[in-house]
């Protein structure tokens, strides 16, 4: 039996949290800049896209091949510009009028990670307050985290959402010093 392959990803780690939102939001769209200066449009649900998250998501997850550029190379940055709206911190409001709300983030921690950490959010809130399903992209290493509001709790979900995103980032710190 031959041993298993390793795949040394190529796509920088902004490059990766970029694609993973664009893929796991559904209807967010992003403009890649390319370091040639073109702007493409990344959108799954518009005929206009130069692309779509699946194969931008693919792209960047791709290996190296000696001669051949690879997409890390083009992209210069990935710009989400619709179906989300940046409300800073990292973090990312979906909102539709007939669901609930929504907020956003993606991590470099495992999705096991991210749930031991949930459960130990340190305030008093109902358990139908706020849902957290976490999605992770093993393709990009990373993982997108998105927190529902239940009934009526609406008003604290931004509390909830910017604690969760700070305690992650403080892990993917120490787990970067650490190494």
């Amino acid at each position: 039996m031959k041993p298993a392959e390793t795949t040394v990803l190529v796509a920088t780690e902004m490059q990766r949290l970029g694609a993973c939102l664009l893929h796991a939001v559904p209807a967010a769209t992003a403009i890649v800049h390319t370091t040639t200066g073109e702007r493409l449009l990344v959108a799954g649900n518009r005929t206009d896209a130069a692309l779509d998250p699946c194969r931008l998501r693919a792209g960047l997850a791709a290996p190296s091949r000696p001669g051949v550029p690879h997409l890390a190379d083009i992209v210069r940055s990935v710009e989400i510009v619709g179906g989300i709206v940046d409300i800073g911190g990292g973090l990312y409001q979906r909102a539709h009028p007939s669901a609930a709300d929504e907020r956003w983030f993606v991590t470099t921690l495992s999705a096991a990670r991210v749930a031991a950490l949930v459960g130990t959010f340190p305030l008093r809130i109902p358990d139908e307050a706020v849902t957290v399903r976490v999605a992770a992209d093993t393709l990009l290493g990373v993982s997108a985290v998105c927190l529902t509001a239940g009934t009526g709790f609406g008003l604290r979900l931004d509390e909830v959402a910017h604690w969760l995103h700070s305690t992650c980032l403080v892990e993917e710190l120490t787990a970067a010093t650490s190494r």
